[in-house]
């Protein structure tokens, strides 16, 4: 990963930030890796910070949305990037993210975390960085769609359990 954040700073210049989404610790911690990845970005000279952790959900979903791109390894942390429109590269831990990305129709960005490889991670940049408009502009039609399935679903569904329930 700190191949790639030097790959990206190499174009275009940006700092790079590190989110902490869960961090319990001897639980679910992901604080000690974000520290050792703060580490080696920092040692090659690269601006990097890690968002505060504990701070307010408010705060740190502000914060994801005011990211230029993401990369996550965290289902959530994901769906706060996508759902605003944010180009997002998943780090898969588990079948569900594909699922996520196949629903977001970009399921070219995500790869299992066991096998990327800094080549697939870089590659998966430049894309992005060369198609960033286009990226968000189809991420923000496709939140509302998604969303508006959603409404639906739930409207459907509070109709038939109204329905069910008054018989």
């Amino acid at each position: 990963l700190s191949n790639s954040a030097a790959h990206y700073f190499a174009q275009t210049g940006e700092p790079i930030r590190l989110f902490v989404q869960v961090s319990i610790p001897n639980v679910d911690d992901d604080l000690p890796v974000a520290k050792l990845l703060y580490q080696l970005i920092r040692q090659r000279g690269i601006p990097v910070d890690i968002f505060p952790v504990g701070s307010p959900l408010e705060k740190y979903i502000h914060a994801v949305q005011g990211c230029r791109f993401f990369i996550g390894s965290r289902m959530h942390a994901c769906i706060f990037a996508l759902s605003s429109a944010v180009p997002t590269i998943g780090l898969a831990y588990q079948p569900k993210f594909f699922g996520l990305f196949e629903q977001y129709e970009i399921s070219r960005y995500v790869y299992p975390i066991q096998a990327v490889s800094t080549a697939w991670l870089c590659s998966a940049l430049d894309s992005m960085i060369s198609g960033e408009h286009e990226i968000r502009a189809f991420l923000r039609k496709k939140s509302v769609h998604l969303a508006n399935q959603v409404v639906s679903s739930l409207t459907d569904a509070t109709q038939e359990f109204f329905i069910k329930t008054t018989r």
